[in-house]
């Protein structure tokens, strides 16, 4: 049996720190929007064999292939549920860039406990495979749906929301990959500020006012993130000044994102940006929300 499937990555479209936890993570509150920017992920059953390999196809350089990928991770978490554990065979085809901020490792688990829940005949319901997919990533609960949501906790407490709707994003990834904890430890070493405005933004988001949702975007980490890559702060300024309704980094970065809703200038204004960095790896993305 053979299964393709498609991971589809999010950005954030707020992110509040709102302090620290015990546990050492922060206590967050964001509003996290899945997009149709996706990695391919096929999956095949074998007679043989270990119980999930995993194998390593377009865009995946430097990515790992053993118990460090978190398709491995979450196989491995859902497994022992399993009650028909037919070995399987994973190939991943990347086009979600790592290091960006867009979940792409996080919407690949999410879509590995999805498929394999099916394959492996696993008797968990949803709300305790998102208890499981909790404890693989934190961004990995809301993946496994998507739309749009505000989330709480470490992300793992979803409140479902209305999303952006007829829009196109713009998204432009420098060519440094920023480290998730590099970046939070930079945001405490720096005691900045941690707040955007995730109320407000998620009330003009429920009464469809996309214009203002566009306005409000925000993220606590940005500052920390534009001191080791100044070109972030140079790419949200180039798509605001190319009509974009709003940008923001997304995650712990380092991709940015504009919304437009033409999407002839959301195209302009990425190849604009990637003319003017002739001398920085520029990638650039156009994509759409996804709702659920």
């Amino acid at each position: 049996m053979m299964m393709i499937d498609h991971a589809k990555g999010k950005v954030n479209l707020t992110l509040d720190i709102l302090g620290k936890r015990p546990d050492s993570y922060h206590e967050l509150d964001m509003i996290l929007q899945s997009v149709e920017l996706s990695d391919t992920i096929v999956f095949e059953t074998t007679e043989s064999g270990d119980p999930v390999s995993l194998v390593l196809t377009d865009g995946c350089e430097g990515i790992p292939a053993g118990d460090d990928n978190l398709i491995i991770k979450a196989a491995k978490a859902l497994h022992p549920l399993a009650s028909d554990p037919k070995p399987v065979r994973i190939a991943l085809e990347k086009n979600i860039p790592s290091g960006a901020g867009l979940g792409g490792g996080s919407a690949d688990a999410a879509c590995t406990l999805r498929v394999l829940r099916g394959i492996w005949d696993c008797d968990i319901s949803d709300s305790e495979l998102l208890v499981l997919a909790s404890k693989v990533g934190a961004d990995v609960p809301f993946l496994i749906n998507g739309g749009c949501c505000e989330c709480t906790g470490i992300g793992e407490k979803l409140d479902p929301i209305p999303g952006l709707e007829d829009v196109f994003l713009a998204v432009i990834k420098p060519g440094i990959s920023l480290s998730t904890a590099r970046i939070y430890g930079l945001f405490d070493e720096m005691k900045l500020p941690g707040r955007s405005d995730t109320k407000a933004c998620r009330e003009a988001l429920e009464r469809n006012d996309t214009k203002e949702a566009s306005k409000l975007l925000g993220n606590a980490l940005e500052e920390a993130a534009i001191s080791l890559s100044p070109a972030i702060k140079q790419i949200k300024e180039m798509l605001l000044e190319d009509g974009a309704l709003g940008s923001s980094m997304t995650g712990s970065g380092s991709a940015v994102y504009g919304i437009f809703y033409d999407k002839r200038k959301a195209f302009a204004a990425a190849r604009r940006i990637s003319e003017e960095f002739k001398d920085l790896e520029i990638k650039t993305f156009l994509t759409a929300p996804a709702s659920v």
